[in-house]
């Protein structure tokens, strides 16, 4: 199923096919599946229907309108940068959403962090003289760095 054919409003009401390809079209524009539904004529909670019986191939179609709308953000980005016009967070933002693997900050933490955490939370259960364990409070351990 092609994102990009609109099928005819008449084929739309009367065909389930068609107004899935209405939908897909539709979203490819939009981003939102409400926007989509609205302009399509069809209720919110109808696509993901589609979705979860997967007739017609509608997952792998979705998902390429999903990828179709966050491929026009990123030409958007890309006029931007080119018209010296880059300060819009709202464009990061869609694009951060829309293409984490490329846009998104990478925030994994490092083996060396991970150890950092992993012995504090150890230093918040200390054996006593006696050999019993006692839990100390975060406030003490805070204040004792």
């Amino acid at each position: 199923m092609d994102v990009g054919i609109v099928p005819k409003e008449s084929e739309i009401f009367k065909n389930t096919t068609a107004r899935k390809q209405a939908f897909l079209v539709a979203y490819a524009k939009s981003g939102t599946v409400t926007a989509a539904c609205r302009s399509v004529g069809i209720n919110p909670s109808t696509p993901y229907e589609w979705l979860k019986h997967n007739t017609d191939d509608f997952k792998a179609n979705f998902e390429q309108a999903k990828q179709s709308f966050a491929d026009s953000l990123e030409t958007i980005a890309f006029e931007r940068v080119q018209t010296r016009d880059t300060n819009d967070v709202l464009l990061i933002t869609l694009l951060n959403a829309h293409k984490p693997e490329k846009y998104r900050p990478n925030t994994q933490a490092t083996n060396e962090q991970a150890s950092e955490v992993i012995a504090k939370l150890t230093k918040l259960t200390r054996k006593s003289v006696g050999g019993q364990e006692e839990t100390v409070e975060i406030a003490e351990v805070r204040g004792s760095r």
